[in-house]
């Protein structure tokens, strides 16, 4: 873990005493050890999130173009030219 080296440093100069200086080494390895144990934790823990889309469901072609039933539960979108978007809900009639 941490140590405290007692070595150099701390002679005497003009008679004076002076206290040692003591060095200090840290051992980083269980910190890093840790760090990548928690990357591994959360990298496999972790949940991805899928694409969210609405599903569409088209109504059958009639077998007479001219007679179409009327849509009850939709939305028309209508997209113009100046970057807009206007829309209607339930049935909408273009005539």
């Amino acid at each position: 873990m941490a140590e405290i080296q007692e070595g150099g440093g701390g002679g005497h100069k003009g008679g004076k005493k002076r206290a040692k200086k003591q060095s200090t080494r840290i051992d980083m390895t269980p910190m890093v050890d840790l760090a990548f144990l928690l990357l591994t934790f959360f990298v496999l823990t972790a949940t991805f999130s899928k694409p969210k889309s609405m599903e569409l469901t088209l109504p059958a072609k009639p077998d007479n173009p001219e007679e179409q039933p009327p849509i009850k539960n939709g939305i028309t979108l209508i997209l113009s030219d100046k970057d807009k978007i206007f829309y209607y809900e339930k049935e909408f009639n273009a005539g």
